[in-house]
């Protein structure tokens, strides 16, 4: 197989190949990471995981590979490639995209091309943008259908009861069926729901969800700072509804077509560290700048004291949504069941 490198996050590296005629995504170790337990442990969670996920708004699991040698280096998660993904300079990975700023009405396309939900095409990307916008047409993607698409995945692992089929083996089945196990994502945002050849939301990067039980404990604190809700920035319990916090923040990102909290940031820095300011764009500055503001709003959303915004353009029943998906208290948001009723009802126009 020939292998392209197509992204590359902490960790681990993921690369396009052919296999059987067929585009696969293959995800390894960065050889630089194999003797880090933490990251270690959660491919190889992924790699279970992901064997029994079977969802329509899920990336696909297609098997695993070895090649020879004795490294973990050597070990690969082969999954459905997803078409549309283009690397950008300041993120990781981060998918282009394009559009009108708000969170249309269900006919309106959400004007993105590649992986994500992010960033604005310009310049040289003016044939992939009419490309995409002709399709989105074609297919009748909106924003809106996105959302309700990632809330499908999220109701899905949030009630998951696996079948011999969907698991791949028996003993996993057993296993999660006894201990009446749900899966929590704990890392939704933009850069992990992958958009199809038709132009689908798939739901991606499992290394941190875990399978649990309503009895576990878990308190970790994972995932990225911006997604994260504020009973998991204080040490509380992480159940099933910080998953939903986390979509509010996703429908932000759809209505605003911005990183969260950004112009926060800049605000932060020229407020209180404008020797920053001026050098923004020097790596070592930049990492510096983002912890600082990653601080503050790590506090303020704890304290209740900070949001996320969106526009005057977000039709009200959807506002009214996130607003509840963003609730401090853990209990008044809604269950990933009714975020996907509520979402579809709005498309239908019901």
């Amino acid at each position: 197989m020939m292998y392209i490198q197509v992204a590359k996050r902490s960790g681990t590296v993921v690369f396009q190949a052919i296999f059987n005629n067929m585009d696969i995504a293959v995800k390894q170790l960065l050889p630089s990471q194999c003797n880090s337990l933490l990251i270690v442990t959660d491919f190889m969670r992924e790699i279970r995981l992901a064997a029994t996920l079977e969802h329509p708004n899920i990336v696909g699991f297609i098997g695993l590979a070895w090649t020879e040698g004795a490294s973990l280096a050597d070990l690969s998660l082969l999954t459905e490639f997803m078409p549309n993904v283009l690397e950008d300079g300041e993120h990781e990975q981060e998918q282009q995209r394009t559009g009108s700023g708000e969170l249309p009405s269900p006919t309106t396309p959400l004007a993105t091309p590649m992986s994500s939900i992010r960033s604005t095409l310009s310049g040289h990307y003016q044939s992939s943008r009419h490309r995409m916008r002709r399709e989105l047409l074609e297919q009748g993607t909106s924003k809106a259908s996105l959302a309700a698409e990632v809330a499908d995945a999220l109701a899905y692992l949030h009630s998951f009861e696996p079948t011999v089929s969907t698991s791949r083996c028996l003993v996993d089945v057993l296993i999660l069926r006894f201990c009446n196990c749900q899966v929590i994502h704990r890392d939704l945002k933009s850069k992990n729901i992958l958009l199809s050849r038709t132009w689908n939301a798939r739901l991606n990067d499992f290394g941190y969800s875990r399978v649990t039980n309503p009895d576990d404990l878990m308190t970790m604190n994972v995932g990225t700072i911006a997604w994260i809700a504020p009973e998991v920035l204080t040490g509380g319990r992480y159940t099933e509804q910080a998953d939903i916090y986390s979509f509010g923040v996703l429908l932000s990102e759809l209505d605003t077509l911005q990183v969260p909290y950004i112009e926060l940031t800049r605000e932060y820095i020229d407020e209180h560290h404008h020797e920053l300011s001026s050098d923004l764009h020097h790596p070592k500055v930049k990492a510096k700048a983002k912890s600082l503001s990653n601080a503050y709003i790590a506090m303020s959303v704890a304290e209740g004291r900070l949001s996320p915004s969106f526009t005057n353009l977000i039709p009200h029943e959807l506002l009214v949504l996130a607003r509840e998906c963003l609730s401090h208290a853990p209990q008044n948001r809604p269950t990933a069941i009714e975020l996907s009723y509520r979402l579809r009802s709005f498309i239908l126009g019901v």
